[in-house]
């Protein structure tokens, strides 16, 4: 019997080292297997944090963006032959690493130029396309390691990591409480330091842990409905359809088109 085909994408992720782990969620790489010159329209699920992207050409970089925390899909044409790395955020670390509230980049794609300068962020992207495919990271540790000495805000971490660890379940009261912050004083700080509200950044996490269970191979909508804390799944397909812009079908196909490696929702 042969083996199976590759799947035509590639997406995997690599875990930050215990000194970045405070300020960085993940590192990841995706990679176009389709012929050269030929085009895909890709989805990239929202996860309310602050991201970095090299997009690579023949060990060329074509740029380094930077994502604003993002509360729906982004829809990007790739190409085959390009890979693409980056490193993800905390939602909370956002503001501590740019220096600013990432409120001013939601839903945003920006060249990193247009913050970091140019001679910074060609160096930078220069060498994360020099690095390979697993050791890239280091590239980005030896770049943000000046900029971590600034912590996130404590109270602001308290309530991201609930929203992870209740899968996007616990309300913003919850939230709040974790936090040891007045709901109203909490939403101001949460905003400020992740660029999207405690209610958004629930819900994204609600949607990236349906998609995880996707991916592990649970594909009754029903039972995730009632698993994961939505009303009924009309519910869960509306929500899904209006943070991904698929129904639950399309989105296990799309899915299922890429193979996917130590991914953590």
């Amino acid at each position: 019997m042969s083996a199976p085909e590759p799947k035509p994408f590639l997406y995997y992720e690599l875990s930050p080292p215990p000194e970045l782990a405070a300020h960085v969620m993940s590192f990841w790489g995706f990679e176009v297997r389709l012929l050269a010159g030929a085009t895909h329209l890709h989805h990239v699920w929202p996860d309310g944090c602050v991201s970095f992207s090299v997009r690579i050409g023949e060990g060329t970089p074509a740029g380094l963006g930077v994502v604003g925390p993002t509360t729906e899909a982004r829809r990007l044409v790739v190409e085959g032959g390009f890979t693409y790395r980056g490193m993800r955020l905390r939602p909370e670390a956002g503001k501590a690493i740019l220096g600013f509230s990432p409120s001013h980049l939601r839903n945003l794609t920006l060249p990193a130029f247009s913050i970091l300068g140019v001679p910074e962020s060609a160096a930078l992207a220069e060498a994360v396309a020099a690095a390979d495919a697993r050791s890239f990271p280091d590239v980005f540790h030896w770049w943000i390691r000046p900029r971590i000495a600034t912590p996130p805000d404590p109270a602001v971490r308290a309530g991201a990591q609930l929203a992870i660890e209740s899968h996007g379940q616990a309300s913003v009261a919850a939230m709040a409480a974790a936090a040891a912050l007045g709901i109203r004083q909490f939403q101001r700080r949460f905003t400020d330091a992740t660029g999207i509200s405690p209610k958004a950044y629930a819900r994204i996490r609600r949607v990236r842990s349906t998609l995880a269970a996707v991916l592990r191979g649970e594909r009754s909508w029903a039972a995730l409905a009632h698993d994961l804390g939505f009303a009924d799944q009309a519910h869960m397909t509306r929500e899904l359809g209006d943070v991904t812009g698929f129904t639950p079908t399309l989105l296990e196909g799309r899915l299922d088109a890429i193979e996917h490696q130590d991914v953590t929702p």
